[in-house]
């Protein structure tokens, strides 16, 4: 079985990921079923902004469905307020977004997301709901939400999140699915006058992240006020994913939606007619890296 699976790698090509939507990040990270995906980021820098950006695409490029547990954004009507906010690209206000726009972002978020209500929960209790569901990713946004009891990790946080974290990565592979997670640093430490973006060291529980992680990812703004970020990809595994390195997204308030900068400094909101191009096979020596394929639901 082995053997055929690996003579299949070889006739076929290593599946990359999926195109996430900007062309600055097509080499540096791509969302592959059966790995995972680390954000990092000072607190109001805009991790959970990015990666609900990144799922929305995902959706709409390849009708992707997504479980949450993101108890930061507030309460599930709230959370369904924000996904629609994105999802119509306006505000979430009478003034702003008519009902029948209303009721139609209500529809797609009912169809394709599915929010975990609940407190005090385990990673067990995740894995659990998780496999009965029939989703494409796993959102923990943010991990220090889940309960987590290191008693039987000789009460020791990195004995712990080593048990938790290959859990979590056998899970995803065995699921076929992806799985974020959303981690806060530990409290930064001011270099001249401003911070640095945190490493995967610096995030809380330390280097049991960085040995554990595939994609790491740091979104980092000079200022709270700075729609400018700068997204790191730090760690890129299995390396079909992506690369080191980074690229700078901005944020419209206005529209709720990331953009980059094209060639002649305009603004390019995520499409998915980028992604064709990115579907196209790119020769590594001998072997093909293939893209999945997939068809957006609109």
């Amino acid at each position: 079985m082995i053997k055929d699976q690996y003579i299949s790698l070889y006739e076929k090509g290593i599946t990359k990921g999926k195109y996430v939507g900007f062309r600055c990040l097509k080499d540096l990270y791509s969302v592959k079923r059966g790995c995972t995906t680390y954000i990092t980021g000072s607190p109001t820098h805009g991790k959970t902004e990015f990666l609900e950006e990144i799922k929305m695409n995902l959706t709409e490029f390849y009708g992707w469905k997504h479980l949450m547990f993101s108890p930061e954004i507030g309460s599930p009507p709230e959370i369904y307020a924000e996904l629609a906010a994105k999802y119509h690209s306006k505000p979430f206000s009478k003034t702003s977004m008519t009902e029948l726009e209303v009721n139609s972002a209500y529809d797609h978020i009912q169809e394709y997301y599915t929010i975990i209500d609940d407190e005090s929960l385990t990673i067990d209790n995740i894995l659990e709901i998780a496999a009965k569901q029939s989703v494409d990713t796993i959102t923990i946004d943010p991990w220090n939400e889940l309960y987590h009891n290191f008693d039987k990790h000789a009460g020791r946080e990195d004995v712990y999140l080593e048990y938790t974290l290959g859990k979590i990565r056998r899970f995803a592979r065995k699921q076929q699915i992806h799985f974020f997670l959303v981690v806060h640093p530990r409290t930064l430490q001011l270099e001249g006058g401003k911070y640095s973006p945190p490493t995967f060291y610096q995030m809380k529980g330390g280097s049991s992240w960085a040995n554990k992680g595939e994609s790491i990812i740091c979104v980092f703004r000079e200022s709270k006020m700075d729609n400018k970020a700068t997204i790191i990809i730090q760690k890129a595994k299995p390396k079909v994913v992506g690369n080191q390195g980074e690229c700078y997204l901005y944020f419209d308030r206005d529209q709720n939606r990331y953009y980059e900068e094209n060639d002649i400094g305009m603004k390019s909101y995520a499409n998915k007619y980028e992604s064709y191009e990115h579907e196209k096979n790119e020769s590594t020596g001998q072997n093909q890296l293939s893209v999945e394929s997939g068809g957006a639901p609109f």
